[in-house]
């Protein structure tokens, strides 16, 4: 199996090679996977989105990020995704106000950028995805399963 080392930083110098990264931690995990994405403005979190979605059989210029829609569903593919982005949330309760827990009941693979702020709503069972910049175009990724 491809599977990608947890806990260990892995580098990304440009898009293919986060495509290559994302499509790899996709044959990783499950259909029902919540990923919680975390990292500073800029850092890739929507382009990683995009590779899961490409790798899932899903058009990948489809995927944008949710600012300002705040979900986006990516039907199709082997398995349907489901893409938050809580920059704008003020509170963590606010995840729950918008539906976020009935799209953690569905079917679907659940990615979340800015996941802290749904702390406390978001299951502690999860992927983290950890997005650092290093320069201009290199990116510092470290995935953990949290239990």
């Amino acid at each position: 199996m491809d599977d990608l080392p947890l806990d260990a930083p892995l580098l990304s110098r440009s898009l293919d090679e986060t495509d290559r990264l994302a499509a790899r931690f996709y044959r990783m995990i499950r259909p029902d996977a919540v990923v919680a994405l975390v990292g500073p403005l800029g850092a890739g979190k929507t382009s990683f989105v995009r590779g899961v979605a490409k790798a899932a059989g899903i058009d990948p210029d489809n995927v944008g990020s949710p600012s300002f829609t705040l979900i986006n569903e990516y039907p199709g593919g082997e398995t349907p995704l489901f893409h938050f982005d809580l920059y704008r949330l003020k509170s963590p309760t606010e995840f729950a106000a918008i539906g976020g827990d009935d799209y953690l009941n569905r079917s679907g693979i659940v990615l979340i950028e800015w996941a802290e702020n749904g702390e406390g709503y978001i299951p502690d069972k999860r992927f983290d995805v950890r997005f650092e910049i290093m320069d201009e175009r290199t990116r510092r990724l470290t995935f953990s399963r949290r239990q």
